[in-house]
């Protein structure tokens, strides 16, 4: 049995698409961001610690929070960790 495609007339939605190359791409291009950021941040750290400062794992943590942020973790384990939070929140919303 066959059956016949149907067509919808009054169907006024629009569905919008993008290319998964340009979802890579701006992730990828975040994700050197992030990277950078952390970078930056760790040389921060070392300058407030070099005066007394203490690091950015205390001084920019909210009262209870300290070590909670990916951000102030050394590259190497912060990044496959934002990585995966990134590329699961993009293929979520495909």
């Amino acid at each position: 049995m066959q059956t016949e495609a149907e067509v919808l007339t009054d169907n006024n939605e629009l569905i919008c698409s993008t290319s998964i190359e340009r979802i890579v791409t701006g992730r990828d291009a975040a994700l050197k961001q992030i990277e950078a950021l952390i970078c930056q941040l760790d040389d921060v750290s070392r300058l407030t610690s070099g005066i007394g400062g203490d690091v950015a794992n205390h001084w920019a943590m909210r009262q209870g929070h300290s070590f909670d942020c990916w951000l102030v973790q050394p590259v190497d384990k912060a990044m496959p960790v934002i990585t995966r939070k990134i590329s699961t929140a993009v293929s979520g919303a495909i």
